[in-house]
């Protein structure tokens, strides 16, 4: 009767291999839940260029792995052609300045 042993050592590696599971499972949650909320609560940084107000910062998460830029000129959002591995992603905004706008 030594197979009632080996049925509990077997129950005992799945529960346990279920657990680390969910625990990876919810880590990998949290990371991403984390990196999401970091991108949308900083602000871009207004920077000055060769006279020209630019800010510069990251765009909006997305559920993809990896994906384009974006530029926005005046208003009109553009994808950039290059292609970004990972959540960040780098986003540039230039706003119509008051000396140009008439």
């Amino acid at each position: 009767m030594g197979t009632t042993g080996g049925m509990q050592r077997a129950g005992w590696w799945a529960r346990r291999s279920l657990r680390w599971l969910a625990g990876l499972l919810m880590l990998v949650v949290l990371a991403g839940a984390a990196i999401a909320a970091a991108l949308l609560v900083t602000p871009m940084q207004t920077v000055t260029v060769a006279g020209q107000v630019i800010q510069v910062g990251a765009t909006a998460p997305s559920l993809s792995w990896s994906g384009p830029g974006e530029i926005d000129l005046f208003g009109q959002s553009l994808p950039t052609d290059l292609r970004f591995t990972g959540p960040v992603r780098p986003g540039c905004s230039c706003p119509r300045s008051p000396s140009t706008a008439s």
